[in-house]
């Protein structure tokens, strides 16, 4: 036998070869970013050339689009064997959970990186008023409702809320990719109609504290 034939061969019980990436994602993945990135600098003249001037989302809801084709990819190998019989829903979702658990730690530490970078620029510069920017001010006005808040992903700073929808969409993201396999045209319908009633005041999510401005909302890089 052929080394480069011995891939092909499968035992019983023997993991799937791992596949592929497919690296017109992460170009894709790649613009959505970098789109992101000049959307967050007003004034500049690149702005004008970014696809929420063109269609009908922004480019981070392009980016949620790659990044659910990449989980698709990735992971439904594993959910098809948990359909069949052939795995267990820990074997099938505990990569996806285990990367939602470290993207929540992520956000933790970015949020509190916001809030210190923000606290200590407006003592250094002794421009106050940068803490009554991107809902900052209710950490330091209202702490006890804010901090469980922040646990609970529900208090949320300007640019460093996009993180806690990609969250929430990986916890489903099982129960999701088997329903595809099952029905996919009744998960592209549920998933249309999610995305059109978002677009109004019933996909907006309050924050935490109730009176804070700014909300967790169908289009996050807006």
């Amino acid at each position: 036998m052929r080394p480069s034939d011995k891939k092909l061969v499968a035992f019983p019980g023997a993991a799937p070869p791992a596949r592929e990436r497919d690296p017109r994602i992460d170009v894709f993945r790649g613009i959505a970013l970098l789109m992101i990135l000049v959307d967050h600098i007003p004034g500049n003249p690149y702005e004008a050339l970014t696809i929420r001037n063109f269609g009908f989302s922004d480019a981070a809801e392009g980016f949620f689009l790659m990044s659910g084709i990449a989980a698709g990819i990735a992971y439904s190998g594993n959910i098809e064997r948990w359909r069949d019989g052939r795995g267990s829903i820990g074997a099938a979702g505990g990569p996806i959970w285990r990367r939602a658990w470290t993207l929540y730690l992520v956000q933790l530490f970015m949020t509190l990186w916001a809030l210190a970078m923000f606290a200590g620029a407006a003592q250094l510069f002794v421009q106050p008023d940068l803490i009554e920017q991107h809902n900052i001010s209710r950490m330091f006005e209202t702490p006890l409702a804010a901090f469980p808040g922040l646990a609970a992903l529900t208090y949320q700073v300007g640019y460093v809320n996009i993180l806690p929808t990609y969250i929430v969409l990986l916890l489903v993201t099982p129960f999701v990719l088997r329903a595809g396999l099952r029905a996919p045209w009744f998960v592209l319908g549920a998933a249309t109609l999610v995305w059109f009633a978002g677009g109004g005041r019933a996909g907006t999510c309050p924050t935490v504290p109730a009176e804070a401005a700014g909300s967790s909302a169908r289009s996050p890089g807006r």
